[in-house]
């Protein structure tokens, strides 16, 4: 696993999927590796417009997206990744002295928190790779990444950049998608721009990966408001979990958090 330490290998065993290591799984390079269970939200785990064929152009391909008219645009599959590291709840809430507050009023369960090794770049690999690997996507299915973020390692590059490492190694590298800098709507932002791409013309038949992955920081007192996670959401046409149209924003500058370059 990308995003886990070999402590956590040892203590809670590999996660399903294939056997990981130099030469297998869904993180190595060469040739593409055998698609995993099929997910129940992807019956058939073919991507939309029928980019499974290979010998399809283009051109081709976003002619099939024009013919499909409606497109029910939305989410067809969910991968999550948390850290190993964690403490309940119900235990926050009697150190702190406020019981209910956070199981009751955060609906929250536990509270996670990163291994040495771990890191919001490597949470998104793991994310993706599980992703892809679970509901027998090629590399060359995917034609949109958007990440959502506030926790850059590198300001000179965007975390969607690094996930094309996992292309690269198959020879993909035609990915539109960027990041969204921002706390909390950072993620949003990435779902409502794959949502868009999907719903435009310029759509090309491929599906889109929105990710969301952070490790967030805050003051001592808000420490139940912050944790670590990463999630990755499978978009495109014809969804049974199918995104309205209907949008409202409401942004305003406000001091809410803040965490400074040298956060960390």
């Amino acid at each position: 696993r990308i995003g886990a330490s070999p402590s956590s290998m040892a203590e809670t065993g590999p996660e399903p999927g294939p056997e990981t290591g130099p030469e297998t799984g869904p993180e190595a390079g060469g040739p593409e590796p055998a698609p995993g269970p099929a997910c129940s939200l992807l019956p058939e785990c073919q991507p939309p417009g029928g980019v499974g064929d290979s010998h399809a152009t283009r051109e081709e391909l976003r002619q099939r997206a024009r013919r499909r008219g409606s497109r029910k645009v939305g989410i067809h599959a969910l991968e999550v990744y948390t850290p190993r590291h964690a403490c309940s709840a119900t235990e926050l809430e009697k150190a702190h002295g406020t019981p209910g507050k956070y199981s009751v009023g955060l609906l929250m369960r536990e509270f996670c928190g990163p291994d040495w090794d771990e890191d919001p770049v490597s949470f998104a690999l793991t994310a993706v790779a599980r992703l892809m690997w679970r509901n027998g996507l090629r590399h060359a299915d995917i034609g949109m990444i958007q990440v959502g973020t506030e926790s850059l390692l590198d300001r000179s590059k965007s975390i969607k950049s690094n996930l094309m490492a996992l292309f690269e190694e198959h020879g993909v590298t035609d990915i539109q998608g960027t990041d969204q800098y921002n706390a909390c709507y950072g993620g949003t932002a990435a779902l409502l721009n794959c949502l868009n791409w999907v719903e435009s013309a310029a759509w090309d038949g491929r599906w889109a990966l929105a990710v969301a992955t952070d490790i967030a920081d805050a003051p001592a007192q808000y420490r139940f408001m912050v944790g670590a996670a990463c999630t990755v959401m499978l978009v495109g046409p014809d969804a049974l979990l199918e995104l309205q149209r209907e949008r409202v924003s409401h942004i305003l500058d406000r001091w809410d958090f803040y965490k400074p370059v040298r956060w960390h």
